[in-house]
């Protein structure tokens, strides 16, 4: 269904944050979607529309797989696979962070990158490892050997998250489409 008057006509493609970043600042692109805000600059305007829940992807057969939720310390012992920090500081640095308050500094198994399905094959049949996934894309999967369990951070058990921005560009005025945008983007959200 179209929620839009006039519609809006919106072209999905993949690239790097960074990439996005520089083709909405350079006017290629009228905004763009991206999870985190730490490249903000005075010349783009991140707009909050969204919070993800990270959850846990570990081995099926690891112990903390069958727990309705597990609180992050208890993954102190176990390597972490993540996307190196060039790549994603957002995600990374929320990692670490959230490691930090429950108690350690996570040691590195290797990367879990583009290639998902290599990533997944390490975590169902390597040696213990987890890494971190977007609930969202995580219930579209079903991977033999890999279980998605929500995390639990610090004292109040709170849950792992990552706001996501919509990014245009500051120095142009937010055209009534993309005002529209950023509000669907907001409700599709809640």
């Amino acid at each position: 269904a179209q929620l839009a008057e006039p519609p809006i006509r919106l072209e999905l493609s993949y690239a790097p944050a960074d990439d996005r970043l520089a083709a909405v600042g350079a006017g290629r692109l009228d905004a763009a979607v991206v999870r985190g805000d730490s490249r903000a600059s005075a010349e783009l305007d991140f707009t909050e529309v969204w919070t993800d829940e990270l959850v846990i992807a570990l081995p099926s057969a690891h112990p903390l797989a069958a727990e309705a939720a597990i609180p992050l310390g208890a993954l102190a012992g176990v390597p972490l696979r993540i996307v190196p920090r060039d790549r994603n500081p957002d995600l990374h640095d929320t990692v670490y962070a959230a490691a930090a308050e429950s108690g350690f500094v996570p040691t590195i198994a290797g990367e879990f990158g583009d290639a998902l399905h290599e990533g997944f094959a390490a975590l169902a049949i390597g040696p213990p490892s987890w890494t971190v996934f977007y609930a969202g894309h995580a219930q579209t999967l079903a991977i033999p050997g890999v279980s998605f369990v929500p995390a639990t951070v610090g004292p109040d058990g709170r849950g792992l998250f990552l706001r996501a921005f919509v990014v245009t560009d500051a120095r142009r005025p937010l055209s009534p489409v993309l005002a529209e945008f950023i509000d669907l983007c907001r409700r599709a959200g809640a």
